[in-house]
């Protein structure tokens, strides 16, 4: 487990959540994990996630009430019944 979870809300984040992700890549403590929850989200945050959760196994993802996924991840995702 962890020493650190950073949890993390988006919907419509797609111009910002690729920084605020590597904002937390970049840190020099490496015990955390990511947890992302996207509210479905109409732009490209998640296709970018997606991104990020297939790269590294600290990052996971959430996706509340959405239609919107691939199933490449989906053995990391959690889908959440709004």
């Amino acid at each position: 487990m962890p020493k650190v979870s950073i949890i993390t809300p988006c919907h419509n984040s797609g111009k910002f959540i690729s920084d605020t992700i590597n904002s937390v890549l970049l840190q020099t403590f490496s015990d955390w994990e990511m947890l992302i929850t996207d509210d479905c989200s109409t732009d490209n945050s998640v296709e970018i996630i997606e991104t990020f959760v297939e790269k590294d196994n600290r990052i996971k993802s959430w996706w509340c009430g959405c239609k919107k996924f691939s199933n490449k991840t989906s053995a990391r995702k959690v889908y959440c019944i709004s």
